[in-house]
């Protein structure tokens, strides 16, 4: 059995299902430890390695825990990471009440 057969055959993960545009047809799978991202869902935005770069993907599907097997023909990336907008959210709403809140007078 060589190395890579004896770490396909030990490895857990989960492969995630992402989409790069909502207009995208064609999805693209990585893989993923749950425990480092454990309230990751269907709709979520997430980091991952295209190429020598890093795009924002949607979740669109998240499998079971199960042996990730890479094989000859593809060999699956990690997801990086969560995007978390919450402070996006926070300053895009703050400068919306001060423009809002804001004198409308000339000085």
């Amino acid at each position: 059995m060589t190395k890579r057969e004896r770490f396909n055959a030990t490895y857990k993960g989960t492969i995630v299902n992402v989409k790069f545009s909502d207009t995208a047809e064609k999805g693209y799978s990585y893989k993923c430890h749950l425990d480092d991202i454990p309230d990751l869902k269907c709709g979520d935005l997430v980091l991952v390695p295209v190429g020598n770069n890093f795009k924002v993907a949607k979740v669109i599907a998240i499998g079971d825990e199960a042996i990730i097997q890479d094989n000859l023909d593809v060999e699956y990336k990690w997801v990086i990471w969560k995007v978390n907008l919450t402070h996006y959210k926070k300053l895009v709403l703050d400068e919306k009440t001060t423009w809002e809140n804001f004198p409308d007078e000339d000085i």
